[in-house]
């Protein structure tokens, strides 16, 4: 069934009307974002209040400029580790950035963007707001994830929620801001 399924994928993306490449926000967003960032914010505690943080987030452009790559890691407080690989991608068709997390201890977020500003003003990158449906050992969750690269100089910043109960209340899970 698997080999079949290949087969079948690899005939339709051979008979698609072929494109001219990646689209240019998705090529503007990985040259500014491109580089190894240094965090620092705060993160949510085994307690559930909010901690000290610091993290690295090394950006680079992979898949022949189809895809952006976020590793990430980071420390929040003395005791917890948090990581995961990101990658990120613009439908064309839809106009829709979609991202797709491998996460640290067995878990993996999946979604897309709410809303998408100031995309392609280089030097800078674009404002996102996603919203992520989150599984992990722990249970699943949603995230809404904040990203602003409008200002590059002043720095990356981001912040997210996250809600247990399907979206009726959501907390505050982490800001940082980052900076080459």
């Amino acid at each position: 069934m698997i080999k079949f399924l290949t087969i079948l994928t690899m005939i339709v993306m051979a008979t698609a009307p072929a494109t001219a490449g990646p689209a240019p926000e998705l090529v503007a967003m990985g040259k500014s974002m491109a580089g190894t960032w240094s965090c620092k914010g705060q993160g949510l505690g085994r307690d559930g209040k909010l901690t000290d943080m610091t993290a690295t987030t090394t950006w680079t452009v992979e898949m022949d400029g189809w895809w952006l790559h976020e590793r990430f890691g980071a420390k929040i407080g003395a005791e917890i580790g948090h990581s995961y690989d990101g990658y990120i991608s613009l439908d064309q068709r839809s106009k829709k950035w979609r991202r797709v997390m491998v996460v640290g201890g067995g878990g993996w977020n999946t979604g897309e963007t709410t809303s998408v500003a100031a995309c392609g003003a280089a030097p800078n990158g674009c404002r996102m707001d996603w919203e992520l449906s989150a599984h992990s050992m722990m249970g699943e969750f949603l995230v809404r994830d904040h990203v602003d690269a409008t200002d590059l100089k002043s720095g990356l910043k981001g912040w997210g929620e996250l809600s247990r109960d399907n979206g009726k209340t959501w907390m505050k899970a982490y800001e940082l801001t980052c900076t080459r």
